[in-house]
């Protein structure tokens, strides 16, 4: 065997273990930034989880005002239909009486009468539709994104 000088040694261990150091450095670096970027897709993935449930809870919360809006628009059609079936009876009653007195007014009142029943359903009706479309036009607006 050839005896290596030892001057040609330590060099050689000397470059060994600094490019053995230069490659754990830089892994460590590629690391970090590997690192990095991980965290930066999770922060931005964690902030379109937020914005979708925020999103979707306006949609929820539309939803639940629509419904609450529609139990109401309910309930005035329904007492619409109360008040004109209570016009019908008066109606009714005014015919009667009328009947009795002269058959010109009553011929008047009973025309009158129904003139008033058909105004009156259209307009519930209408009323009705406004309502619906109010409704739906307030929807929109709530689940509209902002």
């Amino acid at each position: 065997m050839i005896p290596i000088p030892t001057f040609l040694i330590v060099p050689a261990i000397a470059a060994s273990v600094g490019f053995g150091s230069a490659w754990q450095i830089q892994s460590w670096r590629i690391a970090a930034k590997d690192k990095d970027h991980v965290e930066q897709r999770l922060e931005v993935s964690q902030e379109s989880a937020r914005f979708n449930s925020a999103r979707q809870q306006s949609v929820i919360d539309a939803a639940n005002a629509r419904t609450a809006r529609e139990s109401v628009l309910r309930r005035d059609a329904t007492n619409a239909r109360v008040a004109l079936n209570g016009l019908r009876d008066s109606t009714a009653s005014a015919l009667l009486v009328a009947n009795t007195s002269l058959n010109t007014c009553t011929l008047t009142a009973a025309t009158l009468g129904e003139s008033v029943n058909v105004m009156a359903e259209a307009g519930a009706e209408l009323a009705a539709k406004t309502g619906r479309h109010i409704n739906d036009v307030e929807t929109l607006t709530a689940a509209w994104p902002k």
